[in-house]
């Protein structure tokens, strides 16, 4: 008996290892592609292949579409209904079924499979995006897009890219209507708006994305986070850090000038830096101003230290005004500069390090900046 029921399990195996084999080597199931055949043999070609395999959705799609070029809308609008109820999660037949509508004039009909499409997955919004934004009022897409946290983001940044500012500014306001803006889109959206040089929408989008964050900015400060209270959030207009390699430009809480933390700066001493990798930029109306901060130094080495500069942004990126440069070891040092704006212009806050021209030239040592300002002078 043993050796009876070894047999059978051997005869088993082997019948299932050959299956397996059988179904690894065996040729790929094909289809034709039906959009080479004339229409009238692509139907009927669909019609056959359908036949012998009627719950698969993908087959009631190819008959669909062969029916809608004969011309055939009414029985093709029931296989594509008859393709979704098969595969209601499948989102290539909804998008199959979307394109159908589309095509015949049925843009809202189309809606709902696309509106199922973002919800399953990312791979088509570009395309959904594309058509929505033509077919759909505006008005009507926005807050059906806003029930899917995921497509509505990812609505706005397709926006965002398209440079569809007027767009981008309804489909904002919708973000922030069913708390869905973040920072990340804050600042996004913010790039665009300065692109375009809509530079007191930009600011008044920033305070009213701000809130209870703005504190005294920018009614008596033009500068957002002056004194490092907050980790950048990656706006335009925050700090910007961006790296070099051997320089660290961290949030220091252990020492401040005014509140709770201070910007350091480390420098190893293994190069000459050119530095300017700090910065904000800052919409500033037509007027005088004082630029002004707080610099505390230590072993700071070379006859070329840290200080701030303000300058225009656009073509020669002129220069506005520049503070006093702070080396060695000093504590807390008042630095200032007066400036003058003939127009509202949008500028860059730089904190900055020019190349040494001396022989020991590689800078060294550390340095804290806080409580930098640009206030308004009578």
């Amino acid at each position: 008996m043993r050796d009876a029921g070894f047999l059978l399990r051997a005869l088993l195996a082997l019948a299932v290892a050959g299956g397996g084999l059988w179904l690894a080597l065996r040729p790929p199931e094909t289809y034709p592609d039906l959009t080479e055949q004339p229409a009238t043999q692509a139907e009927a070609l669909a019609r056959r292949l359908l036949r012998s395999d009627p719950a698969n959705p993908y087959r009631w799609c190819d008959l669909g579409e062969a029916l809608a070029e004969t011309g055939k809308i009414a029985e093709a609008r029931l296989c594509f209904r008859r393709a979704v109820e098969l595969g209601p999660n499948i989102p290539p037949v909804l998008m199959r079924a979307a394109g159908f509508h589309i095509r015949v004039g049925e843009a809202r009909t189309a809606l709902p499979h696309m509106l199922r499409i973002l919800e399953l997955v990312p791979d088509y919004d570009a395309i959904i995006f594309y058509y929505t934004d033509r077919l759909i009022p505006f008005d009507e897409l926005l807050p059906q897009l806003a029930r899917n946290p995921r497509a509505a983001r990812s609505h706005f940044r397709f926006l965002l890219q398209s440079g569809d500012a007027g767009r981008a500014r309804a489909a904002w306001h919708s973000l922030c209507e069913h708390r869905l803006a973040n920072d990340e889109l804050a600042a996004a959206y913010l790039e665009l708006l300065l692109r375009k040089a809509e530079y007191h929408e930009a600011l008044a989008t920033w305070v009213a994305w701000l809130g209870p964050r703005a504190g005294d900015y920018p009614v008596r400060n033009l500068v957002y986070n002056g004194s490092f209270e907050n980790e950048p959030s990656g706006s335009p207009l925050d700090w910007r850090i961006r790296p070099l390699e051997g320089v660290q430009a961290v949030r220091d809480p252990a020492r401040a000038r005014e509140g709770r933390a201070s910007l350091k700066l480390s420098f190893p001493g293994t190069a000459n830096f050119d530095y300017s990798h700090v910065s904000q930029l800052v919409v500033v109306p037509a007027g005088r101003y004082r630029l002004s901060a707080w610099i505390a130094s230590q072993d700071l080495t070379t006859d070329q230290g840290l200080f701030l500069r303000l300058s225009e942004t656009g073509s020669g990126n002129r220069v506005l005004a520049e503070t006093q440069h702070i080396t060695g070891t000093t504590d807390w040092q008042f630095v200032e500069a007066e400036v003058v704006a003939p127009r509202t212009l949008l500028a860059a806050i730089q904190l900055c390090r020019r190349p040494s021209r001396k022989f020991d030239n590689k800078i060294r040592g550390a340095a804290w900046v806080d409580a930098v300002r640009l206030e308004r002078r009578p």
